[in-house]
């Protein structure tokens, strides 16, 4: 029985490898195939058919899951037409939704296995007093999950290899773990040393697992806050169709509100503000988490002739604005290049413009349409008229627009009085005057239905609105970095606890150990450490310019103060500092996980509130103010 389980799994195994294969071999997919492995590579670094092997089980994950919503679309009496529309979009949320649970399932499982991992390397670390041995020995007992992390650091730490260290730091799956490599590195190149009795490096370790218990309760809290918030806000959509259809039978005459432009126009709004509102939502989510990716279409891009002239002539034009987007890209840890993020603005400009001047050319020629077609409407000029002479009238509408209008408009008058003249209108002469000035009213509103010039302004709003879409989420990405950045300059604080006790430990020293284990302070540290040897105080003067954030910018005035004072006695206050911002991290997490639930909250109820007002409502009520309308005319005419 086991041989025949393991002789199916391996089966199993062997046709998954093969679909993998295959969509590797597909130009499009396979680059999301590609960076679903490169991200749970750096979250489980095991073997690569092992890594093959879950990425297949996510993507095949994603297909199930798109084929029952499209099952439940039909279900719910989407047409085909509709599902095509926004099967892109759907496609889009149900892999992000998929990709994006898995990959934070498995950084939460990481963090708790860290945290255990390190009380372990304490124990053993008292036993033994050495950090390799203690890393060594804590394997023995550690999780799958994070022993692959440690075997690894430990082979590193051994080696010595430091071009190694630095490209593990850079692709290590969190923050926590490029500080314990950092006090590991530090302590078994410089040693430990003794504050209080008591060791610097398990004190270290110890703030450490403080940090790590205050991501976890932050990132529960956050799961907890926006649980449910993206089900509210895609569930409006779902009932579009079943609204359309209980209006239609429960008052026929709103089909011309659902299948005209009006129903076209509010639907893809619906659709188009769920799928942005469902963007800002992840946003808020994200906690700041950064995933680079490579954009090989704007790669592309850039390395055309046509679009490399125009950009580099740009870009040499506005100097201080490339200088500044320049910044503010690489400060956001955005992977995108300055040419690049211009030309995704470009193209997010060109494609809005283009879609919404198609809709307004598409939701023109539904009018038209149901200008010739679309008859129900017309009641006749008498309330009492019956069904067949009614139903006779409407199709004589109908025909009678549908022959006139392929005239030459200067015909269109002779040949409505000809045609009126020969066909025999049911319900007297009354109800042939009515059917008269109708005819006439739909030709007049087909002249005049038409692309406008305003259409063209109003399409250059929203590209220009979409164009700089990019900049506002840049914005927005950059004031939550704020907590991250607290969170680096509190890594900067355990490594400079350790090492200002060594002896013969110098200003650029330090600097160099921040540069190495800094990630949105890395550029302005490197500058800084170009600088250094030829002028260090001009150089730490311009970092802190750059870098106003005022955590970070005193410890550029503790590092200027080390050669008056010395840098044990210039750093004297860092423990204290440290047990501060540890606190108020605290609270600050607390009120922007509030803030960010609030705003999360309220754009979520959005889409459900447009699908009411707009969707079920409104038709509604301007449908019973048209038929009162209708009735009052009536009664007027028969007075």
């Amino acid at each position: 029985m086991v041989q025949k389980v393991k002789r199916w799994n391996e089966t199993i195994e062997l046709w998954l490898r093969k679909e993998y294969f295959l969509l590797m071999d597909c130009p499009i997919i396979n680059q999301y195939v590609f960076d679903i492995q490169k991200m749970l590579i750096l979250i489980r670094p095991t073997t690569e058919v092992q890594v093959q092997i879950q990425t297949i089980y996510i993507v095949n994950e994603c297909v199930i899951s798109f084929a029952i919503l499209i099952i439940l679309l039909n279900f719910f009496g989407v047409t085909l037409t509709t599902i095509w529309f926004s099967g892109l979009g759907f496609l889009y949320i149900i892999c992000n939704q998929i990709v994006t649970w898995h990959i934070d399932k498995e950084d939460y499982r990481l963090l708790k296995q860290l945290e255990k991992y390190l009380g372990d390397v304490r124990h053993y670390y008292h036993v033994g007093g050495l950090v390799e041995e203690a890393i060594y020995d804590s394997l023995e007992e550690a999780p799958y999950e994070i022993s692959l992390h440690m075997q690894k650091v430990y082979d590193l730490l051994v080696a010595e290899d430091l071009e190694e260290l630095q490209q593990y730091k850079d692709t290590a799956p969190n923050k926590y773990l490029t500080t314990f490599v950092a006090l590991c590195q530090i302590t078994m190149q410089y040693g430990d040393t003794m504050e209080n009795n008591s060791s610097l490096f398990l004190a270290n370790l110890n703030h450490l697992k403080q940090e790590i218990h205050m991501e976890l309760l932050k990132r529960d809290k956050i799961r907890y806050t926006f649980s449910g918030l993206i089900l509210l806000e895609l569930l409006p959509v779902f009932f579009l169709k079943p609204i359309e259809k209980w209006g239609i039978a429960n008052l026929p005459e709103l089909e011309k509100f659902y299948s005209g432009k009006y129903g076209t126009i509010v639907s893809v709004t619906i659709f188009i503000v769920t799928m942005l509102f469902y963007i800002l939502i992840c946003k808020l989510r994200q906690d700041g988490k950064i995933l680079r990716t490579r954009h090989r279409f704007l790669e592309w891009m850039e390395k055309q002739k046509i679009t490399k002239r125009f950009l580099t002539k740009w870009m040499y034009s506005h100097p201080n604005k490339v200088h500044k987007l320049d910044f503010m890209l690489k400060r956001n840890m955005e992977s995108l290049t300055v040419k690049q993020y211009l030309i995704k603005c470009s193209l997010l400009f060109v494609i809005t413009m283009v879609a919404v001047n198609l809709l307004f050319i598409h939701t023109t020629l539904i009018t038209k349409h149901n200008l010739i077609h679309y008859t129900k409407e017309f009641k006749g000029a008498s309330p009492v008229i019956n069904k067949e002479d009614l139903e006779y009238n409407q199709s004589l509408i109908e025909s009678t627009v549908d022959e006139i209008r392929k005239l030459p408009l200067m015909q269109w008058d002779e040949a409505l009085k000809r045609k009126m003249t020969k066909s025999s209108c049911k319900g007297g002469e009354r109800e042939q005057k009515q059917l008269y000035r109708e005819i006439e009213r739909r030709l007049l509103e087909y002249k005049q239905t038409g692309y406008r010039w305003y259409y063209m302004l109003i399409s250059i709003f929203f590209a220009a609105l979409m164009g700089i879409m990019p900049r506002c989420l840049l914005e927005l990405r950059g004031f939550f970095l704020l907590a991250s950045m607290e969170e680096e300059v509190m890594q900067f604080y355990s490594i400079l606890l350790m090492l200002r006790e060594i002896p013969r430990m110098n200003v650029e020293i330090l600097l160099e150990w921040l540069e190495m284990f800094s990630v949105i302070f890395q550029q302005s540290i490197m500058e800084c450490v170009d600088h250094y040897s030829f002028d260090n105080e001009g150089a730490l003067k311009k970092l802190k310019e750059k870098e106003p954030f005022l955590p970070f910018v005193r410890i550029i005035e503790n590092l200027e103060a080390c050669d008056r004072v010395g840098i044990f006695q210039a750093f004297d206050e860092l423990a204290g500092q440290r047990n501060y911002y540890l606190e108020k991290r605290k609270q600050d997490n607390e009120i922007m996980i509030s803030n960010k639930g609030a705003i999360g909250k309220i754009v979520a109820y959005v889409p459900m509130i447009l699908v009411i007002g707009l969707y079920l409502i409104l038709p509604f009520v301007l449908e019973s103010l048209s038929k009162l309308s209708g009735y009052m005319s009536q009664m007027n005419t028969m007075v």
